[in-house]
């Protein structure tokens, strides 16, 4: 209500009123001061998220922080770029600034005479130890084993593998699954242990639990090691570790983060700084439980990009993928290959070791994703995920991928036909005003059969319109209000 003027204001009332007033400008004066707290510890959480999200492989929300939408100043080339624990930094002017994946798309753009995506002696984000090793030399080998005892597996999954919906993108890294009590889905996986493959420097050690909702479904650990500089190789979900050095460094302070890549999930993870050695056959821990089927085994080098179409969106350890097998002694080669595919299939079709990137501009074959590609919260979120690919262990199988969005999770795998608008192979699928149908075939997928029918057409070469339809491909190829453009 407002105060009547038809009578003058006691001493008192006046008192209350200036009281009040400046009880208001107090609030305010506090509010705009914890608006700035809480603007500075949000970015610290966002930064924080960017480091953790790195180090364990996926790629964090993170807010633009200059109008490039990258972390370092807009339009600026780094003076060198430097790697810690897999996150990238530019040094500019004497400053290490991190820097993400616009920052990147500038940088592959503008700044390649300027510096290089490499680290080197000078890199001083990592330890001595690690700075002391040689420059990585291309083909030679720095392990005489593998990381597990062949005898313990069952199989090694190739890169690119996909499983939706955290893995929908083909994965950069492989699987060295275990060998079960029995076959099928009742068998229990039988635990082993997991060693250092050749005497390594330990450049990233963290913790990692992942719960949905709610409900915690794993908990386990990952190793950077690097036994050459230039290289760096990764071995993720450890069940626990054993290792008293490596131990050691859980009782330090950790940078723990939380993030939620997709609906009802949420992934905590603590990084450990450090630059330890270990010596060749040197125990690290454990691998393998009821949730736990193996571990994953990855390597990424800052010298060579993968071509995707997308030449910024993906994390360094996507973007710079590559075979961690190819460092190893030709025994360990031969071992690894003679099991290389699943306990059912065996991949014949070089590279043995599988391909991380499959996307062909110009065609809907590769990777694709719903919204705007030019913002990091569209890779950060699972369910935006597609992939138009081929099988990692059969080539000949065609596998469309669909994280969610507009449909629940899906894998239609498909033989791929040279002619027709039903499951047609994908690299051949140009922007002809076409829509293009694809479906599961039972003798393909028996175990996760998929009805229904997806229905999709190039638009041009960064985009495509989608659609999930609960009919088969014997349904006209017309879209409805409920297609979807997706991008790249």
């Amino acid at each position: 209500m407002e105060p009547s003027v038809s009578k003058p204001l006691s001493k008192n009332k006046k008192f209350i009123i200036i009281s009040g007033v400046a009880a208001i400008i107090l609030l305010l004066v506090i509010g705009i001061f914890a608006s700035g707290i809480l603007d500075r510890k949000e970015n610290a959480q966002q930064q924080s998220n960017n480091d953790m999200q790195y180090s364990s492989g996926e790629m964090a929300t993170t807010a633009p922080y200059s109008e490039g939408g990258g972390l370092l100043p807009a339009n600026t080339c780094p003076d060198s770029v430097v790697n810690e624990n897999g996150q990238e930094f530019g040094i500019v002017n004497g400053q290490k600034m991190p820097m993400n994946f616009q920052d990147f798309k500038y940088f592959d753009a503008n700044c390649k005479n300027a510096s290089k995506p490499a680290a080197s002696a000078s890199d001083a984000s990592y330890g001595a130890t690690y700075k002391a090793l040689p420059e990585c030399v291309s083909g030679q080998t720095y392990f005489d084993r593998l990381p597990a005892e062949v005898t313990a597996l069952g199989s090694i999954i190739p890169l690119g593998n996909v499983s939706v919906p955290d893995h929908t993108i083909p994965t950069d890294h492989m699987y060295f699954i275990l060998k079960r009590s029995s076959a099928g889905v009742e068998g229990k996986t039988i635990p082993s242990t997991v060693v250092s493959p050749g005497k390594i420097v330990v450049t990233g050690f963290s913790r990692t639990s992942e719960s949905k909702s709610g409900k915690q479904i794993t908990d386990d650990f990952a190793i950077t090691f690097s036994a050459c500089k230039g290289i760096e190789f990764y071995l993720g979900h450890v069940k626990t570790i054993t290792n008293t050095k490596l131990n050691a460094l859980t009782s330090t302070e950790g940078k723990c983060t939380t993030t939620t890549p997709a609906t009802n999930t949420e992934v905590k993870t603590c990084i450990y700084a450090t630059d330890l050695v270990l010596e060749a056959n040197e125990m690290i821990g454990g691998i393998g439980s009821d949730t736990l089927g193996g571990f994953d085994f990855g390597a990424f080098s800052f010298k060579d990009k993968l071509a995707f179409a997308n030449q910024g969106i993906h994390p360094p350890k996507t973007a710079y993928g590559l075979c961690p097998l190819d460092y190893f002694s030709a025994t360990a080669k031969q071992q690894a290959y003679s099991i290389i595919g699943t306990t059912e299939k065996t991949r014949t079709v070089q590279p043995l070791c599988g391909l991380i990137m499959q996307d062909k501009v110009g065609t809907i074959q590769g990777n694709w994703y719903l919204g705007d590609t030019s913002k990091q919260e569209t890779y950060s979120n699972w369910d935006n995920h597609l992939s138009i690919v081929h099988d990692n262990v059969d080539p000949t199988i065609g596998v469309f991928a669909i994280a969610g969005q507009v449909t629940t999770p899906k894998v239609v795998k498909f033989r791929p036909l040279a002619s027709g608008t039903k499951n047609r192979e994908p690299s051949t699928v140009n922007a002809d005003g076409i829509a293009y149908c694809y479906e599961s075939e039972l003798a393909l997928d028996a175990n996760r059969y998929t009805t229904g029918s997806v229905l999709v057409q190039l638009v041009n070469e960064k985009q495509i319109k989608l659609e999930w339809r609960g009919t088969d491909c014997t349904s006209t190829n017309t879209f409805t209000s409920a297609a979807k453009e997706y991008n790249r």
